[in-house]
């Protein structure tokens, strides 16, 4: 770019228009019934809640060593609600619940179950 050898940053490139032309259109496709791409079959018996109590056991790992991390500052900051709120997520969603999320106490790092109100 530079008209010299040895010039650090060399010159500005000189700049032209172009001549560009745009066009939508859409394509017709076929969309149904087609061909089984991929299939996998398992042999044996399936035992049911095998696969969650395993889900459970993988999730709660998790969670723990997101919570070694968050308490060694190995997660920013900034992050920690994220997390948190992540695995409460997905513990509610094992369990099957569909009800109000969990409240967690960012001071203390712990989550606080939703509490019902008393009828007096």
């Amino acid at each position: 770019m530079g008209r010299e050898p040895g010039q650090g940053r060399g010159g500005r490139a000189e700049q032209e228009q172009a001549a560009v032309a745009f066009k939508t259109e859409r394509q017709k496709v076929h969309t149904g019934k087609g061909a089984i791409v991929g299939q996998l079959v398992f042999e044996g018996e399936q035992i049911p809640g095998e696969a969650s109590s395993e889900l459970s056991k993988t999730v709660a790992a998790a969670e723990r060593e997101a919570s070694d991390l968050i308490h060694r500052d190995r997660v920013p900051r900034q992050y920690h609600k994220a997390v948190r709120s992540y695995f409460s997520k997905v513990k509610r969603d094992l369990k099957g619940d569909k009800e109000a999320p969990e409240k967690v106490d960012e001071k203390k790092g712990t989550e606080n179950q939703p509490t019902e109100k008393k009828k007096d």
